[in-house]
């Protein structure tokens, strides 16, 4: 079955805001997927990562809320896409104005997303004349991302923050067992031929932590960085880019640099085999700077 995000999008804006319980709750009588943790949280980095909703802490509670609908302008461009607020009402609005001003809208279905409207503006006057008519925010998406991307830490930064702090495993426990993830085996943590740069995986009371073994001693880790710094120290190329495209041979990147790739692009990443993302609309100086914010090799 193939799923309407633009369904869900819509049953959310008429909504406005709600709890995380609630969200989970429509994402699952619209039979998105299923109501596990990990689809809801795909769901939830989809539409956050595209402009459409914010999640936020509110009396230690996490709730959502619908961006204000708004158009938001690729750097440099007239170029924009709808993002936020989302019924077919606005739409329709939209298309109107769009045949009053002789303007391009262009609409891309997408498999894991709502699907992307595009508008082009022919000049400043005639954007200023647009929003006034339909009330939408302006947002610029390419300069943010990429000022986002650019005062990231690098692989090198993180790793010389973890090695400051040792993380005590008790390693002599015979019932601790770490996870080798790219060997995909279980090992004894005691086991002292662990390998350096390999990053491990520990149950801990129903939740998960990741270690990477480095100088004879474990160290926490961001599952995801984890494994950038894992495959960076193979020295092989897992970042390749053509025809605007950046594909990334790695199961995640860090989630700030995978929400920055996906304000750059306005759409959604696609997953293809033997777990590759493709980033789309991808300049080739913003695939550099996630080579070296990663340490991940870009063939070009």
């Amino acid at each position: 079955m193939t799923y309407n995000y633009d369904i869900l999008l819509e049953y959310l804006s008429r909504k406005k805001s709600g709890s995380w319980q609630e969200f989970k709750t429509i994402v699952q009588n619209l039979n998105y997927y299923n109501s596990s943790e990990i689809s809801n949280n795909e769901i939830r980095r989809m539409l956050s990562s595209l402009g459409h909703i914010e999640f936020l802490f509110n009396d230690n509670e996490q709730v959502y809320s619908i961006t204000p609908p708004g158009i938001a302008l690729f750097n440099n461009s007239f170029r924009g896409i709808l993002c936020g607020y989302r019924t077919r009402e606005l739409l329709e609005i939209l298309k109107e104005e769009c045949k009053k001003y002789s303007l391009f809208i262009e609409e891309i279905a997408q498999y894991s997303a709502p699907k992307a409207i595009f508008i082009n503006f022919k000049n400043q006057q005639n954007l200023n004349c647009f929003l006034e008519k339909t009330s939408l925010n302006l947002y610029v998406t390419k300069s943010f991302s990429y000022r986002l991307l650019k005062h990231l830490p690098t692989i090198e930064t993180v790793l010389n923050n973890i090695q400051e702090n040792t993380f005590n495993l008790e390693i002599n426990a015979p019932n601790v067992f770490l996870y080798d993830i790219f060997q995909k085996k279980k090992i004894p943590a005691k086991n002292r031929g662990i390998k350096d740069y390999n990053l491990y995986e520990r149950q801990f009371y129903n939740k998960y932590e990741y270690f990477i073994f480095l100088n004879d001693n474990f160290y926490k880790i961001d599952k995801n960085y984890g494994e950038c710094i894992t495959y960076s120290q193979l020295n092989k190329k897992y970042l390749k880019y053509k025809n605007n495209k950046l594909e990334v041979s790695v199961v995640n990147l860090p989630e700030l640099i995978d929400r920055a790739l996906t304000l750059s692009s306005g759409l959604n990443r696609t997953n293809c085999q033997y777990s590759k993302y493709i980033y789309d609309n991808i300049s080739l100086d913003f695939a550099k700077l996630v080579s070296e914010k990663t340490g991940l090799l870009l063939e070009i």
